[in-house]
């Protein structure tokens, strides 16, 4: 019996050590690409503490507002998260947009992609890229390139922004069932069963039209985790980054002799195709250790998928418990009854339970400095 234990612990770590050497590989090429010159965060700008914690966000629209900066920056600093706020914003941003990332300490990068078409139809790259990408995948070229100021033990948030909001810090909640050495990439899951993956007209057709109709089949039965905040060691980062934006090349997604185009695959959600992809296909298996955790049980909580005639199971949040209290002091809640440390896809019930906005009904967002 001891002995099996043994060997079955040598080739655990064998295993390990070859994750960890590919990472190490990929890496290696992956610095190795240079950023754009003009890659700099503004000069009056905090300087990043390349130890971390750091949570980077995409703000990339000149439509964006001070009040929403107040609702993610202001309640993740009234939170207590006093680590890096990195933020990329577009010229001619509001004069009150700007000056509420001051306010809050953010780290500013003024970005100026090169973009064409409107709406669904936007692609955009950076000097240097020979290809335009969906508007939604820019940010994971930001990601990749801000990951690489870090240094190797910092932990990173990647996060949506408009509809995102903080009530603790998340680097800090039960930070021993997900943090190194449990894992290196921490992904978060909508509702089930109201959201998985074939069942899912987006997500299935995101994979489907990226992968083909076997892809789907492979990884269909899945809950869907959602892309939009991401939690990672620096490395895990980088890597997790680099290979969402590989995943626009059909010659990775299909194999390098395929004939095969993106021509039905580009589409302003095809970024959670590929991290729902990379999550369940293994592929991201292959550098890194991941905790996948359901909606409602870790730092994050992603409700969105209770919303909307699509749901297989329609209640109310309060029904749910998960939004509870009264008045303006309301707070979402985990199924375990913490208090979730991040909220994404609020805003998706602005018409119902949160009528008359945030304002009206969070305890979170009342008294920001």
């Amino acid at each position: 019996m001891i002995i099996t234990i043994m060997k079955g612990n040598r080739r655990d770590m064998k295993k390990q050590n070859a994750k960890n050497e590919r990472l190490r590989r990929l890496l290696h090429v992956i610095e190795s690409s240079p950023r754009p010159d003009n890659f700099k965060k503004e000069p009056t700008s905090p300087e990043h503490n390349k130890n971390g914690p750091a949570i980077f966000i995409a703000a990339m629209s000149t439509d964006s507002t001070a009040g929403e900066v107040s609702h993610f920056a202001g309640t993740a600093r009234k939170a207590g998260y006093d680590g890096d706020l990195v933020v990329a914003v577009l010229p001619n941003s509001k004069a009150d947009f700007m000056a509420a990332w001051t306010k809050y300490k953010g780290i500013v990068y003024m970005v100026n992609p090169d973009c064409t078409g409107t709406g669904h139809d936007k692609v955009c790259s950076f000097k240097g890229q020979d290809k335009k990408v969906s508007i939604n995948m820019v940010r994971y070229f930001l990601y990749q390139w801000w990951g690489a100021i870090y240094n190797e033990g910092a932990l990173i948030m990647l996060s949506d922004f408009r509809d995102v909001i903080f009530q603790s810090n998340p680097f800090l909640y039960r930070k021993w069932e997900w943090a190194p050495p449990v894992a290196q990439l921490v992904v978060f899951q909508e509702a089930y069963p109201n959201k998985v993956i074939y069942r899912c007209v987006f997500n299935g057709g995101w994979v489907e039209n990226c992968y083909g109709t076997e892809g789907l089949k492979r990884v269909g039965s899945n809950t869907v985790s959602c892309s939009g905040v991401t939690i990672g060691t620096r490395d895990a980062i980088v890597v997790y980054a680099h290979l969402i934006t590989q995943q626009l090349d059909p010659r990775v997604r299909y194999g390098r002799n395929t004939t095969k185009t993106n021509q039905n695959c580009i589409s302003l959600g095809m970024d959670q195709g590929f991290h729902n992809w990379l999550v369940y296909s293994g592929q991201l298996d292959k550098y890194m250790d991941i905790k996948v955790y359901q909606q409602g049980e870790g730092p994050v909580n992603t409700v969105g998928a209770f919303f909307g005639e699509r749901a297989l199971l329609k209640f109310d949040l309060k029904t749910w418990k998960v939004l509870q209290g009264e008045g303006k002091d309301k707070w979402f809640h985990n199924w375990n009854g913490d208090k979730s440390p991040v909220i994404h896809q609020y805003d998706r019930f602005l018409s119902t339970d949160l009528n008359g906005g945030i304002e009206a009904h969070l305890g979170m967002v009342q008294n920001l400095q």
